[in-house]
């Protein structure tokens, strides 16, 4: 990963939040969050952090059998 990713972090006490890289070391970086409008930066290593998937957004779940069930 490197410095301009987006990341979420996955152990310690901001798990489940997602930052940026703002600095890289050889084994840590240091990532910005926005936590009560507030930005904090902290160093955590590597290994607290995961990269944020692309998620794709599903505006509609068709199902064809549900449309052809009888009421009553």
């Amino acid at each position: 990963m490197k410095i301009g990713e987006t990341v979420h972090i996955t152990e310690g006490p901001f798990l489940g939040m997602d930052g940026l890289i703002i600095g890289s070391f050889q084994d840590r970086v240091v990532v910005t969050v926005v936590l009560e409008s507030r930005e904090i930066q902290m160093e955590i290593g590597r290994d607290w952090i995961a990269p944020v998937v692309a998620r794709r957004s599903i505006t509609r779940i068709e199902n064809p059998k549900a449309s052809q069930r009888k009421t009553g």
